[in-house]
C-alpha cells in the first residue's frame, strides 16, 4: 500500500481522494448477503438472525465452530466445524482489531459488538479506501459461506465423486485465501486510517494548545480527555508487549489437532459422572485428574472437556489450557507451560495500573514463579472461576512434574478468592505424584464401560467413512463380523481399533477380509508390526525410514517443506540438488500408512501417537529390519546431515576473526546456532534463559562467551546462483537446541574430519 499522508491547510489528513469512477462497495456486499440468503431455508434463515444478536467475544472462534455441529443433528463422522477453525480465528484475530484502537473511548467500545453495521467506517469515515477493504473483506466471508453450504447439499453421489477428486479443504482453500488476503488488506487500512487520525488529533491538539487562555472550561476537559486518551492507548500497547514478552508458544495447534481426531458422539460421557459433575459446580476450588493407560483417547476427551467449558463459562471465568507434546520438547519444560498458561489469563484481563504495575515487576524478574503467582492471583481475585487443564503431563520428566505441581498447588494457596479448578490428564503412572501434591482430589479413569462404547461408535464411523471412499465388502453381513471382531480385543485403544480397521481395508475380496480377521494381531506391537509389512510391500522403505529417523529424532516438529529438502541430503554433499527433492512429499501420511500425520494449519509433521515412537525406538524386533531404529544413531546421522548443510557451497560463511577475549571449550557449543534457532521459533526470555545454561562450564558457573567466534546463522547468504532463501526451508530453524545435541556435533565433527574443521575453529564445539 502507497498511500501517503498529506496535511491540508487546517490540519485535517487525508488519504487517497476517490475518483468519479471509483465503485461503491457497499451494494456489493448487500447483494452478496442477499444471494447468501436466498440459499437458505426459512429455519436457517431464523437461525442466522438469532446468531446476529449475539455478542462477541475473545472466544468466538470456538463457541461458534462448537455450534455449527450441533445444528446438524443427522450428521455423522468426524467433526466437520474444526475444518473451519483456522479460518475462524483468522475473522477473529481481525475482530480484536476493535478492542486496541477503541478501548480509550468506552461509549464506543460499547457498541462495537452489539451492532452488526461495519464499525471501523464510523470510527473513520473519511477513509474511502479502509471502506472498500472491510466491504471486501465480509464479502470474501459471505462467498466462502455460501460455497460451504452449497458442498454440504450436494447429493451424496456428488459428494462421492467429489471427494475421490478433490478434498473439501482443497475446495473450500481457494476462498480461504481470499479472507486472509482481505483480512491483511483491512489491517492495513486500519493501520494508515488510525494514522491518519492520530495526525488530526495531534494538529487539533496544537490548535488547542495555542488558544488554551482563550478556551472555556470545558476545554480544559476536553484536553485532560485527550490526554487520559493518549496515555490509555500507551498503556494497552505496553500490555500487549508485556503478553508477548511472557509467552509466544502456539497453545492451540495440539488442541485443534484432538479437537479433529474426535468423531460425533464420543467423548459426551464423562459430563455424566459424578466426579466431573462435582469438579465442575462446586464452590471451592479442586483437581480432576483424569489418567488412563496408553492410546485410551484420554487428549480427545480432554479437548471435549476444553469445548465444554468454553461452550458453557460466564464472562467471570476463563479457561486456559495446555496439550504437552511428546516430540515437542519445549512444550515439555514447566516453565513454558506455566507462562503459556499465566498468557492465556492474563490476555483476557482489564488492565489498570495495579495489574500493570504487577506484570512490569514480574518482567524485571523474567517472570519467575513467585512474581507470576502475584500476577495472577490479582486477576483470579475478579473471576468467580479460572479453570486450568493441562493434558500429557507424564510427557514431562520428573523435575519438570514436580515444579508445575507446586505451581498449582501455591496458586491454589494464594488464590483466597476466586476459584481454582484443575484438570491433569496424565497416564495412571503420574497418579502417586499428583496425589502427593494434592491429597485430596476426584479421579476419572479413562477405559470403562463408557470408553468401550465410545470405541464401538469410532469403528462404525471408521467403516462408515471406508465405504464412502473407495473400499466396500460384497456381502452386507461382513461389516458385523468385522465390528464383532474389533470389540474382541484391543486393550481399549483407539490407535489399535484405527490401525486394524486401515489394515483390513486394504483387502479387496470378501475372502482376503475373512483372513485378515482370523489373524487380527491382538496387541499394539503386532499391529505396528503388519503396518511396516504394507509399508515395505509399497515399496515406500527407504524414504518412510529417513523420515522416522528425523520425525524421531528433532528436538521439534519439522514442517513439510523442511523435510522435503532433507531426505534427500548424503553426507559428505556439495550443494544442494533440486533434483533431489522428494517429489509428491504431501502424500507422506499415506506413505507411511497413517504412523505419521501433517499437523493442519501449522504442516508440520508428527508421529500419530507417542506409542509409535516408543515402538520404533525399542528394543523389540521389527518385521522388516530396516526399522530397528536407535536413537543415537538417529542423532548422529541428523547431526552429520546438518553439518553437511552448513557446509554447502550454496552458503557463504563470513566468520569474524575478531579477537576471543576467552577461549572456547568443549563446553561451548554452539551459541550462535542456538540463538538464531530460539528467534526463529519466537523465544523470548525463556529461550533466554535456556542459552544461559548452554553457557555454563562443568563447575556449574555461567562463563561470558563472546559469539563473534560462535558460528551464527544469520552470516549464512545464498550466494548469487541460488534462486532465493525460500529455496532452503531448513535454514531458518536447527535441531540442535537441547543440551544432550552437543556431543552429537562434536561426533559429527569428528566423523567428518579436515573438511568440517572450521567449524571447530569457530566455535561449534
Amino acid at each position: 500500500m502507497s498511500l501517503s499522508l498529506r496535511s491540508t491547510p487546517d490540519g485535517q489528513a487525508l488519504s487517497g481522494r476517490r475518483s468519479p469512477n471509483q465503485i461503491d462497495p457497499v451494494p456489493d456486499l448487500k447483494y452478496a448477503l442477499s444471494n447468501f440468503g436466498a440459499i437458505l431455508t426459512d429455519d436457517e434463515r431464523k437461525k442466522l438472525q438469532a446468531q446476529k444478536t449475539g455478542l462477541n467475544d475473545a472466544d468466538a472462534a470456538f463457541k461458534f465452530t462448537l455450534k455449527l455441529d450441533e445444528l446438524d443433528p443427522v450428521q455423522r463422522g468426524r467433526v466437520t466445524a474444526t475444518r473451519l477453525c483456522s479460518l475462524l480465528q483468522t475473522v477473529q484475530s481481525f475482530g480484536q482489531v476493535v478492542e486496541t484502537y477503541v478501548s480509550s473511548n468506552p461509549e464506543i467500545a460499547a457498541l462495537i459488538w452489539g451492532t452488526v453495521k461495519l464499525t471501523f467506517m464510523k470510527l473513520f469515515p473519511k477513509s474511502e479506501q479502509l471502506k472498500k477493504s472491510i466491504c471486501n473483506f465480509h464479502l470474501a466471508i459471505i462467498t466462502c459461506c455460501k460455497e460451504i453450504v452449497l458442498l454440504t447439499r450436494l447429493p451424496w453421489h456428488e459428494k462421492l465423486r467429489a471427494a475421490l477428486t478433490m478434498s473439501f479443504e482443497a475446495k473450500i482453500r481457494p476462498f480461504l485465501d481470499n479472507i486472509r488476503a482481505a483480512a491483511s488488506k483491512a489491517k492495513d487500512e486500519v493501520d494508515l486510517a488510525k494514522a491518519q487520525q492520530d495526525q488530526t488529533n495531534h494538529a487539533e491538539q496544537q490548535k488547542n494548545e495555542r488558544s488554551i487562555l482563550q478556551r472555556t472550561l470545558e476545554s480544559k476537559r476536553l484536553m485532560r480527555r485527550m490526554k487520559n486518551n493518549g496515555e490509555g492507548q500507551a498503556k494497552l500497547h505496553k500490555w500487549q508487549s508485556l503478553l508477548k514478552k511472557l509467552s509466544s508458544f502456539k497453545h492451540e495447534s495440539a488442541y485443534r489437532n484432538a479437537r479433529s481426531k474426535r468423531h460425533k458422539g464420543t467423548a459426551q460421557w464423562v459430563f455424566e459422572t459424578q466426579q466431573f459433575q462435582d469438579w465442575h459446580h462446586t464452590d471451592s476450588s479442586n483437581i480432576l485428574n483424569i489418567a488412563g493407560k496408553i492410546g485410551s483417547g484420554k487428549t480427545v476427551l480432554t479437548a471435549n472437556i476444553i469445548d465444554h467449558l468454553m461452550r458453557h463459562k460466564t464472562k467471570q471465568q476463563i479457561v486456559s489450557f495446555f496439550f504437552v507434546r511428546f516430540d515437542d520438547i519445549y512444550s515439555q519444560s514447566s516453565e513454558v507451560i506455566i507462562r503459556s498458561l499465566a498468557c492465556q489469563t492474563l490476555a483476557r484481563a482489564s488492565v489498570d495500573d495495579s495489574l500493570l504495575e504487577l506484570m512490569e515487576k514480574s518482567d524485571a524478574l523474567m517472570f519467575d514463579s513467585e512474581s507470576l503467582l502475584d500476577v495472577l492471583s490479582h486477576q483470579i481475585a475478579l473471576l468467580d472461576d479460572y479453570f486450568l487443564v493441562i493434558d500429557g503431563l507424564d510427557e514431562c520428566n520428573m523435575s519438570n512434574r514436580r515444579s508445575i505441581l507446586k505451581f498449582l498447588t501455591l496458586l491454589r494457596q494464594k488464590c483466597l478468592k476466586g476459584r481454582v479448578k484443575v484438570i491433569v490428564s496424565a497416564r495412571d503412572s503420574v497418579t502417586n505424584q499428583v496425589h502427593s501434591f494434592f491429597p485430596s482430589f476426584s479421579r476419572v479413569i479413562v477405559g470403562s464401560d463408557e470408553t468401550n462404547r465410545d470405541l464401538t461408535l469410532f469403528a462404525h464411523e471408521i467403516l462408515a467413512e471406508k465405504q464412502r471412499g473407495d473400499w466396500s465388502v460384497g456381502d452386507p453381513k461382513l461389516i458385523d463380523t468385522i465390528l464383532h471382531s474389533i470389540g474382541l480385543g484391543g486393550e481399549g485403544m483407539f490407535l489399535w481399533v484405527y490401525l486394524t480397521i486401515e489394515d483390513i481395508t486394504t483387502r479387496r475380496t470378501d475372502e482376503d477380509v475373512r483372513q485378515a480377521l482370523s489373524d487380527i494381531p491382538r496387541n499394539l506391537p503386532d499391529t505396528f508390526d503388519r503396518v511396516l509389512q504394507r509399508i515395505e510391500s509399497k515399496g515406500n522403505t527407504e524414504v518412510v525410514c529417513s523420515v522416522f529417523m528425523w520425525t524421531a529424532a528433532a528436538c521439534y516438529p519439522l514442517a513439510l517443506e523442511q523435510l522435503s529438502e532433507v531426505l534427500n541430503i548424503k553426507v559428505n554433499q556439495l550443494r544442494s540438488q533440486a533434483s533431489g527433492r522428494v517429489n509428491g512429499i504431501q502424500h507422506l501420511p499415506a506413505w507411511c500408512e497413517s504412523l505419521i500425520q501433517v499437523e493442519e494449519g501449522s504442516q508440520t509433521v508428527h508421529f500419530s501417537h507417542h506409542s509409535i515412537r516408543a515402538y520404533l525406538l525399542g528394543p523389540k524386533k521389527k518385521a522388516i529390519p530396516a526399522f530397528n531404529l536407535d536413537f543415537e544413531a538417529c542423532d548422529d546421522f541428523i547431526g552429520e546431515i546438518c553439518l553437511t548443510y552448513l557446509h554447502f557451497s550454496d552458503f557463504q560463511t563470513a566468520l569474524s576473526d575478531r579477537h576471543c577475549e576467552k577461549p572456547v571449550t568443549l563446553e561451548h557449543i554452539p551459541l550462535g546456532v542456538i540463538e538464531n534457532t530460539f528467534e526463529n521459533i519466537g523465544a523470548n526470555s525463556y529461550g533466554r534463559s535456556i542459552i544461559t545454561r548452554f553457557a555454563k562450564m562443568p563447575s556449574g558457573k555461567p562463563q561470558s562467551i563472546p559469539l563473534s567466534r560462535s558460528l551464527q546463522m544469520d552470516e549464512l547468504n545464498v550466494s548469487a546462483d541460488s534462486a532465493a532463501t525460500d529455496h532452503f526451508p531448513f535454514a531458518r530453524g536447527m535441531v540442535f537446541v537441547a543440551e544432550d545435541r552437543r556431543q552429537c556435533l562434536i561426533r559429527a565433527l569428528d566423523k567428518l574430519g579436515v573438511a568440517y574443521a572450521r567449524y571447530r575453529d569457530v566455535g561449534l564445539d
